[in-house]
């Protein structure tokens, strides 16, 4: 907005501000759902989908529109979750359980269940350790890591938390940034496609969408040249 300040030399209110993120975003959000796909061959051999999420600072009067969480709490703060994903394909890199870690899941579980014996854990403490082993045991069918490592897939979850920072917190989460969760929305899809290697395309694309809806007759004028005129 200080940019269109000083081009335009006005002064632009909060409001308009809101108000032009808000059709960028409907528009950055139906262009990046319109994205052609990509051509087969130019893709490799895994194709990777994760998902992550990340809380944005809300008003207080739009964070109470949306549950924090499944389960009600006494005081869920105004933080409201934005998921990120990412799809990429990547080329088979096989390795070994002993190259990422030397022991596997089962004997973690133990190493922790045999810590919090050592150091006699009682109460809360006691609580989560017993929460997080349970969550491992639960959810062992899905860390089947020495069988993905012999396949070659990817393991890491890397690339969704960089998105999730780089995406949403460098951006959303400023020194006393609060949003409405329109607002948010919107930014959210501009921040996307701002990010994304589409930017310039998209720009365009606005340009031409914006000339079509508040230009519909221009073609009427054709070659017309204005007269000029001597003194």
């Amino acid at each position: 907005m200080n940019n269109l300040g000083t081009i335009l030399g006005a002064t632009f209110s909060v409001d308009t501000a809101e108000n032009i993120n808000a059709e960028i975003g409907k528009e950055a959000s139906a262009f990046l759902d319109d994205l052609p796909k990509p051509a087969p061959d130019s893709e490799a051999q895994l194709l990777v989908v994760s998902a992550d999420c990340k809380g944005v600072p809300l008003v207080k009067e739009d964070a109470a529109k949306v549950a924090a969480f499944e389960t009600a709490k006494k005081n869920p703060g105004n933080r409201r979750m934005a998921t990120v994903a990412s799809v990429y394909t990547v080329e088979p890199h096989v390795r070994t359980a002993e190259e990422i870690t030397a022991a596997l899941f089962r004997d973690v579980i133990s190493g922790l269940r045999r810590m919090g014996t050592t150091h006699k854990l009682s109460g809360k403490a006691a609580e989560d350790l017993a929460r997080i082993c349970g969550y491992l045991e639960k959810n062992s069918d899905r860390m089947r890591y020495d069988e993905y490592l012999r396949r070659g897939y990817p393991i890491a979850s890397g690339v969704i938390e960089g998105a999730c920072r780089h995406l949403v917190k460098d951006r959303m989460e400023r020194s006393g940034m609060r949003w409405t969760l329109e607002g948010a929305r919107s930014m959210l899809h501009v921040r996307a496609t701002f990010q994304s290697d589409h930017w310039r395309s998209f720009l365009d694309h606005r340009i031409k969408y914006e000339a079509q809806l508040n230009h519909q007759h221009r073609e009427i004028l054709g070659d017309y040249q204005p007269l000029t005129l001597a003194c």
